[in-house]
């Protein structure tokens, strides 16, 4: 799907990855979550207890179910 505008209020954390799925297939894009004080680590973004994680790259987004995961690299 397209991208959101970003909107510049928010305190957004921004971080590269390569999510390798469960199945094999891997997504690399922009791990973006808003992050509350004391939180701003990527572990942080995939151990919140939201369902999935959103990754970025460049016009389109995928919704990635944080279940599907088998692991997240930071690049």
């Amino acid at each position: 799907m397209d991208a959101p505008p970003e909107d510049p209020d928010l305190p957004l954390e921004r971080q590269r990855a390569r999510i390798r799925l469960r199945g094999g297939r891997s997504i690399e894009g922009e791990l973006r979550w808003i992050a509350p004080a004391g939180r701003r680590r990527t572990a942080d973004c995939l151990n919140d207890p939201l369902t999935h994680v959103v990754v970025h790259d460049g016009d389109y987004v995928s919704f990635v179910a944080k279940a599907h995961i088998a692991y997240a690299e930071e690049l």
